[in-house]
Protein backbone atom coordinates (compact mmCIF):
# COMPACT_ATOMS: atom_id res chain seq x y z
CA UNK A 1 0.00 0.00 0.00
CA UNK A 2 2.83 2.41 0.86
CA UNK A 3 4.59 1.67 -2.46
CA UNK A 4 1.36 2.22 -4.43
CA UNK A 5 0.62 5.49 -2.61
CA UNK A 6 4.16 6.73 -3.25
CA UNK A 7 3.90 5.83 -6.94
CA UNK A 8 0.57 7.65 -7.30
CA UNK A 9 2.05 10.70 -5.57
CA UNK A 10 5.02 10.72 -7.97
CA UNK A 11 2.74 10.36 -11.00
CA UNK A 12 0.60 13.25 -9.80
CA UNK A 13 3.65 15.45 -9.21
CA UNK A 14 4.99 14.60 -12.67
CA UNK A 15 1.66 15.48 -14.28
CA UNK A 16 1.63 18.79 -12.41
CA UNK A 17 5.11 19.64 -13.71
CA UNK A 18 4.19 18.72 -17.29
CA UNK A 19 0.97 20.75 -17.03
CA UNK A 20 2.92 23.76 -15.75
CA UNK A 21 5.41 23.52 -18.62
CA UNK A 22 2.60 23.27 -21.18
CA UNK A 23 0.74 26.24 -19.69
CA UNK A 24 3.90 28.34 -19.89
CA UNK A 25 4.28 27.70 -23.62
CA UNK A 26 2.77 30.16 -26.14
CA UNK A 27 -0.63 29.03 -27.43
CA UNK A 28 -0.62 28.25 -31.15
CA UNK A 29 -3.46 29.22 -33.43
CA UNK A 30 -3.37 25.90 -35.26
CA UNK A 31 -3.26 22.31 -34.11
CA UNK A 32 -2.71 19.05 -35.96
CA UNK A 33 -2.34 19.35 -39.75
CA UNK A 34 -3.14 23.05 -39.66
CA UNK A 35 -6.55 22.61 -38.03
CA UNK A 36 -7.41 25.45 -35.66
CA UNK A 37 -7.22 24.62 -31.96
CA UNK A 38 -10.73 25.99 -31.51
CA UNK A 39 -12.07 23.50 -34.06
CA UNK A 40 -10.22 20.61 -32.43
CA UNK A 41 -11.58 21.40 -28.97
CA UNK A 42 -15.07 22.03 -30.39
CA UNK A 43 -15.12 18.60 -32.07
CA UNK A 44 -13.73 16.99 -28.92
CA UNK A 45 -16.47 18.57 -26.81
CA UNK A 46 -19.05 17.31 -29.29
CA UNK A 47 -17.60 13.79 -29.12
CA UNK A 48 -17.68 13.83 -25.32
CA UNK A 49 -21.33 14.88 -25.34
CA UNK A 50 -22.19 12.04 -27.73
CA UNK A 51 -20.06 9.46 -25.89
CA UNK A 52 -21.65 9.56 -22.44
CA UNK A 53 -25.18 9.59 -21.07
CA UNK A 54 -26.84 12.83 -20.07
CA UNK A 55 -28.10 11.13 -16.94
CA UNK A 56 -28.85 7.68 -15.54
CA UNK A 57 -32.60 7.27 -15.70
CA UNK A 58 -34.46 5.59 -12.85
CA UNK A 59 -37.79 5.54 -14.68
CA UNK A 60 -37.35 1.99 -16.00
CA UNK A 61 -35.67 0.69 -12.87
CA UNK A 62 -36.24 -2.95 -11.94
CA UNK A 63 -38.99 -2.92 -9.31
CA UNK A 64 -37.55 -6.05 -7.65
CA UNK A 65 -34.71 -3.88 -6.38
CA UNK A 66 -37.18 -2.02 -4.18
CA UNK A 67 -38.79 -5.07 -2.60
CA UNK A 68 -38.71 -4.53 1.17
CA UNK A 69 -38.06 -7.23 3.74
CA UNK A 70 -40.38 -8.33 6.53
CA UNK A 71 -39.20 -5.36 8.61
CA UNK A 72 -40.05 -2.93 5.80
CA UNK A 73 -36.37 -2.21 5.11
CA UNK A 74 -35.08 -1.36 1.66
CA UNK A 75 -32.29 -3.70 0.48
CA UNK A 76 -28.89 -2.32 1.40
CA UNK A 77 -27.50 -2.77 -2.11
CA UNK A 78 -30.46 -0.85 -3.52
CA UNK A 79 -29.53 2.05 -1.26
CA UNK A 80 -25.96 1.78 -2.57
CA UNK A 81 -27.29 1.86 -6.15
CA UNK A 82 -29.39 4.97 -5.50
CA UNK A 83 -26.40 6.76 -4.00
CA UNK A 84 -24.22 5.78 -6.94
CA UNK A 85 -26.82 7.03 -9.42
CA UNK A 86 -27.10 10.37 -7.63
CA UNK A 87 -23.32 10.84 -7.58
CA UNK A 88 -22.87 9.96 -11.25
CA UNK A 89 -25.82 12.12 -12.32
CA UNK A 90 -24.29 15.16 -10.60
CA UNK A 91 -21.02 14.52 -12.43
CA UNK A 92 -22.82 14.02 -15.76
CA UNK A 93 -24.73 17.27 -15.32
CA UNK A 94 -21.46 19.12 -14.70
CA UNK A 95 -19.72 17.55 -17.71
CA UNK A 96 -22.53 18.23 -20.17
CA UNK A 97 -23.13 21.78 -18.98
CA UNK A 98 -19.42 22.64 -19.24
CA UNK A 99 -19.18 21.11 -22.72
CA UNK A 100 -22.28 22.96 -23.97
CA UNK A 101 -21.03 26.27 -22.56
CA UNK A 102 -17.54 25.66 -23.97
CA UNK A 103 -18.98 25.12 -27.46
CA UNK A 104 -20.95 28.34 -27.13
CA UNK A 105 -17.84 30.21 -25.96
CA UNK A 106 -15.81 28.92 -28.91
CA UNK A 107 -18.54 30.17 -31.27
CA UNK A 108 -18.59 33.52 -29.49
CA UNK A 109 -22.12 33.14 -28.14
CA UNK A 110 -21.06 33.49 -24.50
CA UNK A 111 -18.03 34.95 -22.72
CA UNK A 112 -15.04 32.64 -22.35
CA UNK A 113 -14.82 32.73 -18.55
CA UNK A 114 -11.78 31.72 -16.55
CA UNK A 115 -13.30 28.33 -15.71
CA UNK A 116 -14.17 27.66 -19.37
CA UNK A 117 -10.67 28.68 -20.41
CA UNK A 118 -9.20 26.15 -17.98
CA UNK A 119 -11.48 23.48 -19.48
CA UNK A 120 -10.35 24.52 -22.95
CA UNK A 121 -6.66 24.19 -22.01
CA UNK A 122 -7.25 20.81 -20.37
CA UNK A 123 -8.96 19.42 -23.48
CA UNK A 124 -6.13 20.80 -25.63
CA UNK A 125 -3.59 18.88 -23.51
CA UNK A 126 -5.70 15.68 -23.28
CA UNK A 127 -6.21 16.22 -19.56
CA UNK A 128 -9.29 15.90 -17.38
CA UNK A 129 -10.44 19.42 -16.41
CA UNK A 130 -9.91 20.31 -12.75
CA UNK A 131 -13.55 21.31 -12.45
CA UNK A 132 -14.44 17.66 -13.20
CA UNK A 133 -11.83 15.99 -11.03
CA UNK A 134 -12.95 17.99 -8.00
CA UNK A 135 -16.42 16.44 -8.31
CA UNK A 136 -15.41 13.01 -9.64
CA UNK A 137 -13.97 9.78 -8.31
CA UNK A 138 -10.21 9.35 -7.92
CA UNK A 139 -8.44 8.66 -11.19
CA UNK A 140 -5.03 9.30 -12.77
CA UNK A 141 -6.16 8.60 -16.35
CA UNK A 142 -5.73 11.00 -19.23
CA UNK A 143 -8.82 12.54 -20.81
CA UNK A 144 -9.41 9.92 -23.51
CA UNK A 145 -9.01 6.98 -21.13
CA UNK A 146 -11.06 8.79 -18.48
CA UNK A 147 -14.04 9.27 -20.81
CA UNK A 148 -13.83 5.64 -21.96
CA UNK A 149 -13.69 4.46 -18.35
CA UNK A 150 -16.66 6.67 -17.45
CA UNK A 151 -18.72 5.12 -20.26
CA UNK A 152 -17.98 1.64 -18.85
CA UNK A 153 -18.95 2.78 -15.35
CA UNK A 154 -22.23 4.23 -16.58
CA UNK A 155 -23.02 1.00 -18.42
CA UNK A 156 -22.40 -1.02 -15.24
CA UNK A 157 -24.69 1.17 -13.11
CA UNK A 158 -27.40 1.54 -15.79
CA UNK A 159 -27.69 -2.21 -16.44
CA UNK A 160 -27.81 -2.83 -12.69
CA UNK A 161 -30.73 -0.40 -12.32
CA UNK A 162 -32.57 -1.79 -15.33
CA UNK A 163 -32.00 -5.54 -15.00
CA UNK A 164 -31.66 -5.99 -11.23
CA UNK A 165 -28.77 -7.34 -9.22
CA UNK A 166 -25.89 -8.15 -11.62
CA UNK A 167 -24.21 -11.52 -11.93
CA UNK A 168 -20.99 -9.95 -10.65
CA UNK A 169 -20.06 -6.50 -9.33
CA UNK A 170 -17.31 -4.43 -10.91
CA UNK A 171 -15.87 -2.95 -7.74
CA UNK A 172 -13.63 -0.55 -9.68
CA UNK A 173 -16.73 0.88 -11.35
CA UNK A 174 -18.19 2.29 -8.16
CA UNK A 175 -17.98 6.01 -7.49
CA UNK A 176 -17.66 5.19 -3.79
CA UNK A 177 -16.51 1.54 -3.39
CA UNK A 178 -16.55 1.76 0.41
CA UNK A 179 -20.32 2.18 0.29
CA UNK A 180 -20.70 -1.07 -1.66
CA UNK A 181 -18.50 -2.97 0.79
CA UNK A 182 -20.56 -1.69 3.72
CA UNK A 183 -23.76 -2.57 1.86
CA UNK A 184 -22.67 -6.18 1.33
CA UNK A 185 -21.84 -6.54 5.03
CA UNK A 186 -25.18 -5.04 5.98
CA UNK A 187 -27.00 -7.41 3.61
CA UNK A 188 -25.35 -10.43 5.24
CA UNK A 189 -25.94 -9.05 8.74
CA UNK A 190 -29.65 -8.59 8.07
CA UNK A 191 -30.04 -12.03 6.52
CA UNK A 192 -28.52 -13.85 9.49
CA UNK A 193 -29.39 -11.33 12.24
CA UNK A 194 -25.77 -10.62 13.08
CA UNK A 195 -24.14 -7.39 14.30
CA UNK A 196 -22.39 -5.78 11.35
CA UNK A 197 -19.37 -4.75 13.42
CA UNK A 198 -18.63 -8.44 14.04
CA UNK A 199 -18.30 -9.22 10.33
CA UNK A 200 -15.23 -9.07 8.15
CA UNK A 201 -14.37 -9.99 4.59
CA UNK A 202 -12.65 -13.15 3.48
CA UNK A 203 -11.46 -13.72 -0.06
CA UNK A 204 -11.03 -16.60 -2.45
CA UNK A 205 -9.10 -15.64 -5.58
CA UNK A 206 -10.30 -17.43 -8.71
CA UNK A 207 -8.36 -17.55 -12.00
CA UNK A 208 -11.07 -15.59 -13.80
CA UNK A 209 -10.54 -12.25 -15.53
CA UNK A 210 -13.59 -10.30 -16.70
CA UNK A 211 -13.02 -7.61 -19.30
CA UNK A 212 -15.50 -4.80 -18.67
CA UNK A 213 -15.25 -3.63 -22.28
CA UNK A 214 -16.41 -7.05 -23.51
CA UNK A 215 -19.22 -7.00 -20.97
CA UNK A 216 -20.36 -3.59 -22.23
CA UNK A 217 -20.36 -4.85 -25.82
CA UNK A 218 -22.57 -7.76 -24.74
CA UNK A 219 -24.83 -5.33 -22.86
CA UNK A 220 -25.15 -3.17 -25.98
CA UNK A 221 -26.18 -6.21 -27.99
CA UNK A 222 -28.54 -7.78 -25.45
CA UNK A 223 -29.73 -4.56 -23.78
CA UNK A 224 -29.72 -6.24 -20.39
CA UNK A 225 -27.58 -8.02 -17.81
CA UNK A 226 -26.19 -11.36 -18.97
CA UNK A 227 -27.51 -14.41 -17.16
CA UNK A 228 -25.78 -17.71 -16.65
CA UNK A 229 -25.16 -19.68 -19.79
CA UNK A 230 -27.62 -22.57 -19.82
CA UNK A 231 -26.63 -25.78 -21.52
CA UNK A 232 -29.92 -27.45 -22.35
CA UNK A 233 -30.28 -31.14 -21.71
CA UNK A 234 -32.89 -33.72 -22.61
CA UNK A 235 -35.65 -34.90 -20.30
CA UNK A 236 -37.47 -38.02 -21.39
CA UNK A 237 -41.09 -37.96 -20.26
CA UNK A 238 -42.23 -40.79 -22.44
CA UNK A 239 -40.59 -43.12 -24.91
CA UNK A 240 -43.07 -42.07 -27.59
CA UNK A 241 -42.86 -38.39 -26.79
CA UNK A 242 -40.44 -36.07 -28.56
CA UNK A 243 -37.30 -35.16 -26.72
CA UNK A 244 -37.89 -31.80 -25.00
CA UNK A 245 -35.14 -29.40 -23.93
CA UNK A 246 -35.83 -28.75 -20.25
CA UNK A 247 -34.16 -26.23 -17.99
CA UNK A 248 -34.94 -24.00 -15.03
CA UNK A 249 -33.11 -21.15 -13.31
CA UNK A 250 -32.19 -23.54 -10.51
CA UNK A 251 -30.44 -25.87 -12.92
CA UNK A 252 -28.83 -22.95 -14.75
CA UNK A 253 -27.29 -21.71 -11.51
CA UNK A 254 -26.18 -25.18 -10.42
CA UNK A 255 -24.62 -25.94 -13.77
CA UNK A 256 -22.45 -22.81 -13.59
CA UNK A 257 -20.83 -23.53 -10.22
CA UNK A 258 -17.38 -24.92 -9.52
CA UNK A 259 -17.24 -28.62 -8.67
CA UNK A 260 -14.92 -30.16 -6.06
CA UNK A 261 -11.93 -32.00 -7.46
CA UNK A 262 -10.47 -33.73 -4.41
CA UNK A 263 -10.28 -34.27 -0.65
CA UNK A 264 -13.44 -36.39 -0.60
CA UNK A 265 -14.32 -38.38 2.52
CA UNK A 266 -17.15 -40.81 3.18
CA UNK A 267 -19.56 -40.21 6.03
CA UNK A 268 -20.26 -43.00 8.46
CA UNK A 269 -23.80 -44.23 9.06
CA UNK A 270 -23.92 -42.38 12.38
CA UNK A 271 -22.72 -39.16 10.77
CA UNK A 272 -25.37 -39.46 8.06
CA UNK A 273 -28.03 -40.18 10.65
CA UNK A 274 -27.11 -37.10 12.72
CA UNK A 275 -26.60 -34.78 9.77
CA UNK A 276 -29.19 -32.00 9.51
CA UNK A 277 -29.23 -31.12 5.83
CA UNK A 278 -31.34 -27.97 6.25
CA UNK A 279 -28.82 -26.51 8.71
CA UNK A 280 -25.97 -26.54 6.18
CA UNK A 281 -25.19 -22.96 5.17
CA UNK A 282 -24.41 -22.09 1.56
CA UNK A 283 -21.30 -20.38 2.95
CA UNK A 284 -20.10 -23.49 4.77
CA UNK A 285 -16.47 -24.54 4.37
CA UNK A 286 -17.64 -28.08 3.65
CA UNK A 287 -20.00 -29.31 0.96
CA UNK A 288 -21.89 -32.58 0.71
CA UNK A 289 -22.86 -34.78 -2.21
CA UNK A 290 -26.06 -36.81 -1.82
CA UNK A 291 -27.60 -39.53 -3.91
CA UNK A 292 -31.34 -39.31 -3.43
CA UNK A 293 -34.18 -41.31 -4.91
CA UNK A 294 -37.33 -39.17 -5.03
CA UNK A 295 -40.61 -40.60 -6.30
CA UNK A 296 -42.00 -38.57 -9.18
CA UNK A 297 -45.45 -37.09 -8.64
CA UNK A 298 -46.74 -36.96 -12.20
CA UNK A 299 -49.13 -34.01 -11.77
CA UNK A 300 -46.56 -31.69 -10.17
CA UNK A 301 -43.88 -32.83 -12.59
CA UNK A 302 -46.02 -32.05 -15.65
CA UNK A 303 -46.85 -28.55 -14.35
CA UNK A 304 -43.18 -27.84 -13.70
CA UNK A 305 -42.15 -29.22 -17.09
CA UNK A 306 -44.77 -27.22 -18.94
CA UNK A 307 -43.69 -23.97 -17.29
CA UNK A 308 -40.02 -24.61 -17.95
CA UNK A 309 -40.00 -25.30 -21.71
CA UNK A 310 -38.33 -22.76 -23.96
Amino acid sequence: MIVVARKQKEIKETQTIIRTIKDSQPQLETGIEGIAADDIVYDLAENIINSILKQISMEDVNIYLFKRDDKNRLPSLTTVLIQEVNRYNKLLKLIHSSMVNLKKAIKGLVVMSESLESVFKALTNNQVPDVWTKRAYNSLKSLGSWIKDLALRLDFITIWARSGYPTSYWISGFYFPQGFLTGTLQTYARKYNLPIDKLKFDFTVHPVNLDQEEIKIAHDIEGKELSFTVTSFIEYTDEKEAQVPYATNLYAHSMSQYLPVGDFTWLSKDEIKNLDIMSISQYSDYGYVFEVDIPKIQKIYMINTTNSHF
